[in-house]
């Protein structure tokens, strides 16, 4: 017994070094782990909701059906296969709660082990193994209590803490092959491989770390070997981690390769990227550096104790700046950058110091870009719109492995330090000062504050309850939920009902419960199809059009509505009745509720089969990408995207409709739209007024008792014919006394209208009603209502005429042929709006008016300057541009520092969500479309902007905003075509049976009784979707139906289809062969160990065999 203890004694007093990591690791978990709670929020994944379904979405992650409409793999889900026996694991002995919390703390602790292995196996080289340990151990702490590994875990996301958690493994398997390159370490580097693969869900991390283990490979052979011999060993490190890897590598970087536009193109990155590559540029300095604080320190995320955003890391800043802190955390800093220096000149250290050396100053001129002489080249690199969206946030790409060298070099410089002292009382000192430093700099850590409180969340029980219903329905219903409010793809719920300030932010969490794709926002970065979706969703939700709600539901296959009642956009109010009355309108029939969530499901939805079988396809040419309504698809239905060239119908102007216009020019009195076409003689079609109103903007004027009023001239220019558009003639009254201000009526609507000014307006006529036109002077007692009506009784209005408009002729349209045509110019013969932009002062409206703002006028341009986190806003309010019409603005300028300009459109309509524009670096001459959302002519536009510093000078220049008004929504649906205009019947196509194989694969039986058929699936188009006819092993003709799904062409007769994605095809061999080739490795191995545990055995026994 005594002995016994005696060895456990021993045991402890060894390992004491490690047991001190051990228990800080869980100390801080034991702190930070709310029993009762969630740790949700931010970039989350929420396997345990519905571990089934989430290994289904995962294992089969090449394309992502459960994302929206369908996507190609943006994000590696594929690596995170090896992640899930330990969720399953976690989730069969824990409560589903602490699921997420037990895996992010469980790669906390293996980080600090595995650093405190690497410094004492490998790193460091002191012949004390006792003092080894305590350096190793001094190690460990740092990595574990570090600042940067902070910012890591305080928002956690899974696929980071991989890269925490085994990447110092990685090491310690890439110094044993270089030792040993046997089948046993081979078959751990493969084991290793696959518990780090998870990182490469965000592959940029997981590419990075495979940099830097070949560095390290390279130079670690070069030690005792010649440059060949270490570029081999390198190479087949490489080359093993690339063929473990090859089942997500490959859908991955196809992804990258030929679909990485859709990144570039989502309108949530385009104004999102360049701000968080600012932030990084702002936090580059050499105090950040030294303390390791980075961007997030100044990122806000929102209270919903106190209703507003706040800072982060606001339980930490009190005591980040305390004066003993800040010494501490520059004192590390220092002792990090005298340790590069050490490092660089101990040859003892090896070569293989030199990868780590070259990776710090690598990571550092990407994360701290403005520090190393290379800011000039990684400026360059990121003027390049692929490498800004892979690296646009490089702090969090870099930051662990950032971590894993700092510890390396600041160990490097205590181990010479600790080398110099001789007095063991002095080191034990020494290191224990250490140790203390570092945890009190950390202090917050160990009383709850390492990871969010904020994301330390407690979920209403009606989620669940709504998630086990929805699983018990067709897992083929698509999904879509309301409000939507914002573009960007950051969701916030409000819970406060359960506990104060109890809420989620982030990504969202839905996708994560239910087996149904969802369309959320987030989608929209990654695939184009689902960034459409919203635009023509937005339209529909501001101008709360049922009709064309219930289109878009058709057209993108959408069956079920969500409407969640606690799902909130900060700043801005909602009513839900709203939703509900739109979802009512629609047709939707409620078929589930409980509290604040209802379900609403479309009448007609196809929950029998993924397939599309269109009854009737329009083969023509427009280009719908990104446009608020798609009257291509209200007017013919299902159609099929073809060339220009080819098509026979075309919607020249229908991506009039998008957020932006190309070719547009803007004079003084006249707006012109050019396009051109393939020159031949075309049938041209522009349909009439539909609407009950009809509405027009006027220009009106009052001088010496003369009211002028002018409309807009509208006409189409082409080849040999101009056409003018039916308009209300132009007129002139005489008033008969020369007020100072008037009132103009147009039936009931007033314009009021000063001596010697001019208003532009816009008026609201009743279809087929008489137009009175009368005026009354204004005098200072008049009273108006809410809508602007005037409610003095006793008011004497003066008839003066009125108008004819010939209704017909509007309602008719154009119907005409045109010989030769090649170009088409659209023409709006109105005068424009030019803003004046000093009309309103700039202000400061940072949240505590930091900083500094500077506003320089000159020659009609206005240049912005703000420094030091200030925000130069200014803002500019039309007294007359209406929402009920549409116009185009023009804004040119030139971005020299910084962000560039940003823009806010905002409605007086209520309901309807702003819009935000950043403006591109470098100089910039864009059109803004402002469509149509309101049926009220007293609505108004509001137009903001500001210049925002980011820490640094930021400075923007506005040569100019012009407003033109425009009919962009009747221009748009103007179309030629060359031939009689046939739709092409589908009705013929017979499917006899429909096999679903490996979650997507379609093995199809059919026949089609005409000459062509047409069949679709409902998921995104994209090229690696392959159509095959069995039978003929031929390959089918592949389309895009309505812009966004896949359809293929069936020629006459009958026989089998196969139709698969290719990229999810090969990942499933890729993960067979990789099964089946450790599975071989192991019985090698196997083998080859019972050969040298029993060769004299084995040798006898053949001897006797042979009868020896």
């Amino acid at each position: 017994m005594k002995s016994y203890l005696a060895k456990l004694l021993h045991q402890l007093k060894s390992n004491l070094p490690l047991l001190v990591i051990i228990s800080i690791a869980l100390i801080i978990a034991f702190q930070n782990i709310e029993p009762n709670t969630y740790y949700s929020g931010w970039d989350n994944t929420h396997a345990e909701f519905d571990l089934g379904r989430y290994a289904k979405q995962v294992f089969f992650g090449s394309w992502l059906e459960h994302q929206g409409l369908g996507a190609p793999a943006a994000l590696a889900h594929l690596s995170e296969i090896s992640r899930l026996p330990i969720i399953w694991l976690f989730k069969t002995l824990l409560p589903d709660n602490l699921v997420r919390y037990t895996y992010i703390f469980s790669t906390y602790l293996i980080g600090g082990i595995g650093v405190y292995l690497y410094l004492s196996k490998h790193w460091l080289q002191n012949k004390s193994i006792s003092l080894k340990k305590w350096l190793a151990s001094l190690g460990g702490v740092l990595y574990l209590l570090h600042v940067v590994t902070l910012q890591q875990f305080y928002i956690s996301f899974e696929v980071f803490m991989a890269q925490f958690a085994f990447f110092p493994f990685l090491l310690l398997i890439i110094q044993r092959l270089h030792k040993q390159f046997n089948i046993k370490n081979i078959l751990i580097f493969i084991l290793v491989q696959l518990l780090i693969a998870p990182s490469g869900h965000t592959s940029a991390i997981f590419y990075l770390g495979v940099l830097f283990s070949l560095l390290y490979s390279f130079f670690l052979k070069l030690d005792k070997a010649q440059v060949w011999a270490a570029f081999r060993f390198s190479f087949l490190i490489g080359l093993i981690t690339l063929l473990v890897n090859f089942y997500w590598i490959l859908p991955n970087l196809y992804y990258g390769l030929h679909n990485s536009s859709y990144v570039q193109e989502s309108h949530e990155n385009q104004v999102f990227g360049p701000e968080s590559l600012w932030s990084i540029k702002e936090a580059g300095n050499i105090s950040n550096f030294l303390r390791g604080t980075h961007y997030l320190f100044t990122w806000k995320d929102y209270s919903f104790t106190d209703s507003q955003h706040e800072l982060i890391f606001n339980e930490w800043l009190p005591h980040l700046q305390q004066p003993l802190t800040l010494s501490i955390m520059y004192a590390l800093g220092t002792i990090t950058i005298l340790g590069l220096l050490l490092t660089i000149i101990d040859r003892k250290q090896g070569l293989k110091r030199w990868g780590v050396i070259i990776f710090y100053l690598f990571s550092i001129a990407f994360v701290w870009i403005e520090l190393l002489p290379t800011e000039v080249l990684i400026n360059k690199l990121f003027q390049s719109e692929s490498f800004l969206e892979v690296f646009r946030n490089p702090f969090t790409k870099f930051s662990i492995l950032y971590s894993f060298v700092s510890v390396l070099l600041f160990v490097k410089t205590i181990e010479v330090t600790v080398g110099l002292i001789k007095n063991k009382f002095l080191i034990i000192s020494f290191l224990t000062i250490l140790n203390l430093s570092i945890a009190y700099q950390a202090w917050p850590s160990f009383q709850g504050h390492f990871i969010s409180e904020k994301l330390r969340i407690e979920y209403p029980t009606q989620y669940w309850d709504m998630f086990e219903y929805l699983q018990a329905k067709d897992e083929d219903l698509r999904i879509l939920q309301l409000p939507q409010r914002s573009h960007a793809g950051w969701e916030y719920y409000d819970w406060s009902f359960l506990k104060p300030g109890n809420g989620y932010q982030g990504m969202g969490f839905y996708f994560f419960g239910f087996p149904q794709p969802f369309l959320n926002r987030d989608s929209d970065r990654w695939v184009e199809t689902s960034d459409f979706f919203y635009h023509e969703l937005k339209y529909a939700l501001d101008t709360k059009n049922s009709d064309q709600f219930i289109k878009i539901l058709d057209k993108y296959e959408v069956d079920l509505l969500i409407i969640d009642e606690t799902k909130i956009e900060p700043g801005l109010n909602h009513n839900y009745n709203l939703d509900h009355q739109l979802a009512i309108a629609a047709g939707l029939e409620k078929i589930w509720e409980q509290d604040f969530i209802t379900i609403y499901q479309k009448q007609t939805s196809n929950q029998d089969s993924q397939l599309l079988i269109p009854t009737q396809i329009t083969p023509l040419s427009a280009d719908t990408d990104r446009i608020r309504k798609d009257y291509v698809y209200s007017q013919h239905d299902d159609y099929l995207l073809t060339d220009g060239d080819e098509a026979s119908l075309i919607y020249p102007f229908a991506n009039l409709m998008s957020k932006e216009a190309s070719n547009v020019s803007i004079g003084d009195n006249q707006t012109q739209i050019s396009t051109n076409v393939q020159k031949q003689d075309y049938h041209l079609k522009l349909p009439g007024l539909k609407d009950e109103h009809y509405f027009t903007p006027i220009n009106i004027s009052y001088k010496d008792q003369k009211v002028k009023v002018e409309f807009p001239t509208n006409k189409i220019d082409l080849s040999d014919k101009t056409i003018i558009l039916p308009k209300l003639n132009d007129f002139e009254f005489k008033v008969s006394e020369d007020y100072s201000t008037i009132i103009v009526f147009f039936n009931k609507m007033g314009i009021i209208i000063d001596q010697g000014k001019t208003a532009t307006p816009v008026i609201s006529l009743e279809k087929n009603q008489p137009i009175s036109v009368s005026y009354t002077e204004k005098s200072d007692d008049m009273v108006f209502s809410h809508k602007d009506e005037l409610t003095n009784p006793n008011l004497e209005i003066t008839p003066k005429l009125d108008l004819d408009l010939n209704w017909q002729q509007l309602q008719a349209g154009i119907d005409l042929q045109v010989k030769n045509l090649d170009q088409i110019n659209l023409i709006s013969e109105f005068p424009h709006i030019p803003l004046d932009l000093s009309q309103n002062p700039s202000v400061n409206c940072s949240a505590d008016e930091s900083g500094q703002i500077v506003t320089k006028y000159d020659n009609g341009k206005i240049t912005y300057q703000a420094d030091a986190y200030a925000v130069s806003c200014n803002s500019y309010s039309f007294n007359y541009m209406s929402p009920a019409y549409s116009y185009l603005m023009n804004i040119s300028g030139h971005n020299y520092q910084g962000r560039s300009t940003k823009f806010f459109i905002n409605y007086s309509v209520s309901g309807v969500s702003p819009e935000a524009y950043l403006m591109p670096n470098g100089s910039f001459d864009i059109f803004l479309t402002l469509h149509q959302v309101s049926e009220d002519p007293n609505s108004r536009h509001y137009l903001n902007w500001e210049t925002r510093s980011f820490g640094k000078l930021n400075i923007d220049e506005i040569n100019g905003i012009k407003i033109a008004p425009f009919p962009l929504e009747q221009m748009s649906k103007l179309s030629i075509f060359k031939d009689k205009l046939t739709p092409l019947n589908n009705d013929q196509l017979e499917i006899r049976s429909d096999i679903i194989l490996f979650d997507s694969t379609h093995l199809i039986n059919f026949r089609c009784k005409q000459e062509k058929c047409y069949l679709g699936i409902d998921q995104s188009y994209d090229d690696l979707w392959i159509g095959l006819e069995v039978d003929e092993l031929k390959l089918l003709s592949h389309h895009r139906l309505n812009n966004w799904a896949n359809l293929w062409e069936i020629n006459k007769g009958e026989g089998r289809i196969i139709i698969f994605y290719l990229p999810e095809v090969i990942s499933l061999f890729s993960l067979i062969l990789l099964g089946t080739t450790i599975t071989f490795l192991i019985i090698k191995l196997k083998k080859t160990t019972n050969v040298k545990k029993y060769p004299k055995i084995k040798h006898k026994t053949k001897r006797h065999l042979r009868g020896k």
